[in-house]
């Protein structure tokens, strides 16, 4: 069973409602003296925040020709670095490397990799809201 709960200023819970919070209670009581595992919640970026992305990087196609396809690896790659991918055969492995992805990004990164494809192309990110993404 999950739960989502949010820390408060006193350092309580906030279930969210009177129900979920009872529900915690009802499993606290079924799992006594059982080891149970918090984690912090980190907020990869959304499915808009990447249309946007998107609709960002097709602005750049326009404006200097290079195809919305050919950027995103090329900022990947400069941004983000890149990972080792290694596949096992039976006789040997074969090795590639690859550009990092985008889609492990907090959202607070993600605004950051923005910034910097915005930085190094010197054309504007669009504005979100005028742009049909309120808010992402």
């Amino acid at each position: 069973m999950k739960f989502q709960a949010k820390i408060k200023q006193d350092t309580t819970l906030d279930f969210g409602s009177e129900y979920n919070f009872a529900r915690w209670k009802q499993f606290c009581k079924e799992n006594i003296g059982r080891i149970i595992k918090l984690e912090k919640q980190e907020l990869t970026r959304s499915k808009p925040q990447n249309s946007f992305y998107w609709l960002y990087l097709n602005i750049i196609q326009f404006e200097t020709g290079t195809p919305a396809e050919d950027l995103h690896e090329f900022f990947k790659l400069k941004f983000l670095g890149t990972r080792e991918i290694i596949i096992k055969g039976k006789k040997n492995e074969h090795k590639i490397i690859a550009p990092m992805s985008t889609r492990a990004l907090s959202k607070i990164e993600f605004g950051e990799y923005l910034a910097k494809i915005e930085h190094l192309t010197e054309i504007p990110i669009p504005n979100p809201q005028e742009a049909g993404f309120s808010p992402y």
